[in-house]
């Protein structure tokens, strides 16, 4: 790209360092912005029986790792972006990901853990058929992306965990 086309691409659509600076703020801003709505209105407690099991992380860490996670998944739709149509048909993806797990909190207020339990399995789901279609596009993307993998993974467990002990 030449100096000329950087100036004047927007942020989201540059392929240097600028533009992975600028993906990684948006996401890891949206999680800054969700964390700090749950935690300024008393939500962010999660469910006392998760948070009985010793090997539950605290409501911080949570915190603390979902913004990670929003770091990598900019990381991997900036990758994306720069594959051509398909790369950023993937990056969409990644954005319904992004939503997914910014709405999941709310979509399990005042719910019991059953759908909690539930909800992580759909997002464990999601969270595959993603990892799925952004092989195809970008193996180094892809590796941004098993972090969160793992970490829903974990959750799943821990949430079945939780609900076999109440």
């Amino acid at each position: 790209m030449s100096e000329i086309d950087r100036s004047t691409a927007s942020l989201w659509d540059r392929t240097d360092g600028v533009g992975l600076v600028a993906t990684a703020a948006v996401f890891a801003g949206a999680a800054v912005v969700l964390n700090g709505i749950l935690y300024a209105f008393g939500l962010a407690g999660g469910d006392d029986a998760v948070a009985r099991l010793s090997w539950a992380p605290p409501g911080w860490a949570i915190g603390a790792i979902w913004t990670l996670l929003f770091v990598l998944y900019a990381v991997a739709h900036w990758l994306l972006r720069q594959r051509g149509d398909s790369g950023r048909r993937a990056a969409r993806w990644i954005l319904a990901i992004v939503l997914w797990d910014l709405a999941y909190p709310f979509l399990t207020l005042g719910f019991d853990l059953v759908l909690g339990a539930w909800l992580n399995v759909v997002t464990l789901v999601l969270t595959i058929l993603l990892l799925w279609r952004v092989w195809r596009d970008s193996r180094r993307a892809f590796g941004w992306l098993l972090p969160s993998l793992a970490w829903v993974s974990f959750a799943t467990v821990l949430t079945f965990a939780a609900l076999q002990q109440s």
